[in-house]
C-alpha cells in the first residue's frame, strides 16, 4: 500500500472534522476488513484514514425502555453474535451474524461498515430491512436519519455521502410473539441469494397481523416483496403456511436478480422462491415451537 496518514479520534464531531480537513482524500477506518484489502489491491488510494475504532458512543449496544436496540457502527459482527442482551431483544441478529464471513472476519469487521460498503451480498442489509432498523448519520454541520429502504441506492452506493459518518442503527421492538425465519444459500462465505420473513401476531393472536418479506444478495439492493406481505398479513397461522408457497411466487415475481458469476437470473428467481418458501415456513414452525 501506499503511504497514508492514521489519525486517531475520540468523538464523532471529531472524526467528521478530520474526514473534512483531508479534502476526498480520506476515508473512515474501523474494522478495516474491505477498506484495507481495497487498498491493497490498488482499486482505492488515501492520503489519511480517520480511526473511528476508539469512539465510544460508536462501540455501544444498548436498549431504550420502548425495546428499540440501537447498535454503534464500530460494533464488530462477533459482538452482535455473542451479545446476550441481542440474544434476548433480537435474537435474529444474533443467529445471523453467526453465519457472516468467518470468524476471523467477525472479530474485527463492523455492522457499520458492512452496511456502508453496500455489498450486494451482505446479509446485514437483508436484516436491516427485515427489522425495519433505522440509520443515523452525521455530516459537518447536521445529523440525518434515514430509514432502510432509502438506504441503500445501488451496488456498493449507500445514503451516506462523502465526509458523513454513520453513528448507529436502531432496530424498533417487534410486538410481543413475532417470529422470523431466515434462510440463505451460498457457495462460498457470501451468500448468492437471502430470503428473509417477520410475521407479527395481530389483535387475535391466531392471526398473522402483519408480515415482513424481504430477499437480498440475487440483486443489486436489498428488498422488500409487498405483494408477498399483503398476501401473508391478516391470515391464521395455518392459512399463512398454506399461502407459503403463493407468498413465494408473488416474492420471486417481483424480484429483479441480477446475473453474476454465482448465477443466472432464472437460477436465482428460482431461489428466491425457494427460500423465501422455507422462510415463510421456519417463521410458522417457530411460531409452533414458542422459538423467537
Amino acid at each position: 500500500m501506499r503511504p497514508f496518514e492514521h489519525v486517531r479520534c475520540v468523538s464523532a464531531a471529531e472524526a467528521v472534522r478530520a474526514w473534512h480537513d483531508a479534502g476526498n482524500e480520506a476515508a473512515y477506518y474501523a474494522g478495516g476488513t474491505e477498506l484495507l484489502l481495497l487498498m491493497k489491491q490498488g482499486l482505492s488510494r488515501y492520503e489519511r484514514l480517520v480511526d473511528i475504532k476508539h469512539i465510544a458512543a460508536l462501540g455501544e449496544i444498548a436498549s431504550t425502555q420502548q425495546g428499540v436496540v440501537r447498535i454503534g457502527a464500530a460494533v464488530t459482527h462477533r459482538r452482535l453474535e455473542l451479545s446476550p442482551e441481542l440474544q434476548r431483544l433480537a435474537p435474529l441478529i444474533s443467529r445471523v451474524e453467526r453465519d457472516v464471513a468467518n470468524v476471523r472476519v467477525r472479530n474485527v469487521g463492523t455492522i457499520g461498515g458492512n452496511l456502508c460498503f453496500a455489498e450486494p451480498h451482505s446479509d446485514i442489509g437483508v436484516l436491516s430491512l427485515l427489522l425495519e432498523a433505522t440509520m443515523t448519520i452525521q455530516g459537518l454541520d447536521q445529523v440525518r436519519r434515514v430509514p432502510a429502504w432509502e438506504f441503500f441506492r445501488g451496488p456498493y452506493e449507500s445514503a451516506v455521502e462523502q465526509g458523513e459518518l454513520l453513528l448507529h442503527i436502531e432496530f424498533p421492538a417487534c410486538r410481543e410473539g413475532t417470529r422470523t425465519g431466515y434462510q440463505r444459500f451460498r457457495h462460498h462465505e457470501r451468500p448468492s441469494c437471502i430470503a428473509g420473513v417477520l410475521l407479527e401476531p395481530g389483535e387475535d393472536p391466531g392471526n398473522c397481523g402483519r408480515a415482513v418479506v424481504a430477499i437480498g444478495a440475487a440483486g443489486y439492493v436489498p428488498q422488500r416483496s409487498r405483494s408477498a406481505e399483503a398476501a401473508l398479513s391478516g391470515r391464521t397461522w395455518r392459512e399463512v403456511a398454506a399461502g407459503a408457497a403463493e407468498a413465494a411466487a408473488l416474492t420471486a415475481a417481483e424480484s429483479d436478480p441480477t446475473e453474476d458469476l454465482t448465477g443466472s437470473v432464472e437460477y436465482k428467481r428460482h431461489l428466491v422462491e425457494v427460500l423465501t418458501r422455507r422462510a415463510v415456513l421456519e417463521a410458522v414452525g417457530r411460531m409452533e415451537e414458542g422459538q423467537a
